[in-house]
């Protein structure tokens, strides 16, 4: 079942929350709580946990006429999001390492640039889509950064460490080999 958190869960077409609790109920783990849910053009849904952004496609309109695809990714791997407007509809797009990011097409009927059928698009069909987007764009924005502060945090832990292990060698408290090992413990080595 779907658990999503009540207090800053943002949802945009609540007469679509059903359909998206069908279509993508059992492809969300339950361990994860919801942030943001939303519908694009077609059964297309972005979903948005504490820890992974998942689009969510189904339907003839996508390629998927039987099953779904789901494109996961945590947060630590997106580089960037981008909304793409156009003349009468546009695009939400996921950038990150590895994934495909070439110009779309909202009205296209080429497969390769069309954003129905991109793993990492959600095609938008007018202006109330883009606000929605700009909305969870914002979420995840701020996630990445949550996720890239604690990261740099943790850095600056493990180099704050190695040099009171330095110091303490310096000072001959520890012996080099001392040392060597907390140092190799400290990097993983």
């Amino acid at each position: 079942m779907i658990r999503y958190n009540i207090k800053g869960f943002f949802l945009h077409q609540p007469s679509f929350f059903q359909v998206l609790v069908n279509d993508c109920d059992h492809l969300i783990p339950e361990s994860e709580i919801m942030y943001v849910a939303l519908k694009g053009g077609h059964r297309e849904y972005l979903i948005c946990t504490e820890k992974n952004l998942y689009i969510v496609k189904r339907g003839y309109m996508t390629g998927h006429t039987f099953g779904a695809n789901v494109f996961k990714l945590p947060y630590e791997r997106i580089s960037n999001v981008n909304i793409q407007k156009g003349f009468m509809g546009g695009y939400f797009q996921v950038v990150a390492p590895g994934v495909n990011l070439e110009e779309k097409a909202y009205w296209s009927s080429d497969h390769d640039k069309s954003p129905q059928h991109a793993n990492n698009c959600i095609s938008l069909p007018g202006e109330t889509y883009y606000s929605a987007f700009a909305q969870a764009s914002k979420f995840i924005s701020e996630r990445i950064e949550a996720i890239s502060n604690n990261k740099n945090v943790l850095v600056e832990d493990e180099a704050t460490k190695l040099e009171k292990y330095k110091k303490l060698l310096d000072e001959n408290i520890i012996t080099q080999d001392e040392f060597q090992k907390l140092k190799e413990k400290l990097l993983g080595l």
